[in-house]
C-alpha cells in the first residue's frame, strides 16, 4: 500500500475519502476515466460539461482537488470566446487516491442516473401488474358470481 502521509497544506488520503464531496468525486472520476482513454487532460469546459457542474462553481471544486494535491493544471486550450481555459489531468496522487477501495465504492453521476432511471421503469411497470392484476381480480369475482 502507499504511503498515507502528507503535509501540513496536504490532508492525508483517508482525510480525502471522509471529507470528498459528491462533486468533487464526479471531477475526479471523469478525469480517471480520461485518463484511462489515453487523455492528456480535460479542458475546464468539457470537465464540468461531463461531471455535470455549474459553471460558477467549477473553480472551487478544482482548487480544492488540487490543493489536495489530487489534480494539476497541465495546459491551457482554446474551449471558445475569451481566455484559453485551464487543462487538468489527474496527479499520480489523484491516480493513487483512485485506486484505493473507498473511491470504488462512490457512484458516478451516470450510475445514479442510471439507477433513477431504472427505479422509475421499475415502478412503472409495477403499476401496470397491479392493473392487470386488479382486472383480473375483477374477471375471477365476475365469473365466482355467475358460478
Amino acid at each position: 500500500m502507499a504511503d498515507d502521509t502528507s503535509t501540513d497544506e496536504t490532508p492525508v488520503l483517508g482525510q480525502i475519502e471522509e471529507e470528498i464531496s459528491e462533486t468533487r468525486a464526479d471531477l475526479l472520476a471523469v478525469l480517471g476515466r480520461a485518463a484511462d482513454a489515453g487523455d492528456g487532460g480535460l479542458p475546464t469546459g468539457a470537465l464540468r460539461r461531463e461531471a455535470g457542474v455549474p459553471s460558477g462553481s467549477i473553480g472551487y471544486h478544482m482548487d480544492a482537488l488540487e490543493a489536495w494535491g489530487l489534480v494539476d493544471v497541465v495546459g491551457r486550450e482554446q474551449e471558445g470566446g475569451g481566455d484559453p481555459s485551464k487543462v487538468w489531468a489527474l496527479t499520480d496522487r489523484g491516480r493513487e487516491f483512485l485506486d484505493r477501495p473507498a473511491a470504488h465504492r462512490l457512484p458516478t453521476r451516470e450510475e445514479v442516473r442510471a439507477l433513477h432511471d431504472r427505479v422509475d421503469a421499475l415502478e412503472d411497470e409495477l403499476a401496470e401488474l397491479k392493473t392487470a392484476y386488479n382486472q383480473m381480480a375483477d374477471i375471477v369475482e365476475d365469473l365466482a358470481e355467475e358460478s
